[in-house]
């Protein structure tokens, strides 16, 4: 293991181990058996992409364990405004984040006249954004909100995205990247949630 996995280990397992303790578990209480499913949980991401590690370790601050882990990715469900949030192995994109948002084909069609990231499955009523920050994903979602409640066309809403994005960047705010601007069905907050420091990258 080089130097830079058995950080990011290390780092990983104080979150896991932080939860433990913010909760009260002792040795003898059966929640170490959660514990060991914790560590297990994040094995599997130890030699993935920076930007893979780097999305890992955040979701697990903000929502804590996901239900289900494996080589192919971690995914939680119904955790702050979020149906379901992916993190894959992928080197560019690897932040999936979705929410319940039925379309029409209408809807639908001019969604896909919006080239930054959305993912749509109409069959399950469900919207989603895909790049390797959540803030991204947020910005390109109330975008496809203004789309579909005809606030703005896909090229206006384009445009925004990449002026917005690139303020970001440089250090300035915006209420399109902090929050999602619109109700979802079935909103509901996380399980569990903590707030933490944010800590080093790597």
């Amino acid at each position: 293991m080089n130097a830079r996995v058995a950080v990011y280990s290390a780092l990983l397992l104080g979150v896991v181990a932080g939860f433990v303790a913010l909760r009260g578990w002792r040795p003898s209480s059966p929640s170490v058996e959660w514990s060991r499913q914790a560590v297990a949980a994040v094995q599997p991401t130890l030699y993935w992409p920076a930007p893979a590690r780097s999305a890992v370790r955040l979701m697990l601050r903000r929502y804590g364990l996901p239900e289900s882990w494996s080589y192919e990715g971690l995914v939680w469900r119904n955790r702050g405004p979020w149906a379901r949030v992916v993190v894959s192995a992928r080197p560019h994109s690897p932040l999936e984040q979705d929410v319940a948002y039925p379309l029409d084909e209408a809807q639908a069609r001019r969604l896909r006249r919006f080239p930054h990231g959305l993912e749509i499955d109409e069959a399950r009523g469900l919207l989603g954004a895909r790049s390797d920050r959540e803030w991204l994903n947020v910005l390109a979602l109330n975008l496809a909100d203004d789309i579909v409640k005809g606030r703005r066309t896909p090229e206006e809403a384009s445009g925004f995205f990449l002026k917005t994005a690139s303020q970001t960047l440089a250090g300035k705010s915006s209420p399109y990247t902090e929050g999602l601007r619109f109700k979802t069905p079935g909103r509901r907050p996380p399980a569990f949630s903590v707030r933490f420091a944010p800590g080093p990258r790597w």
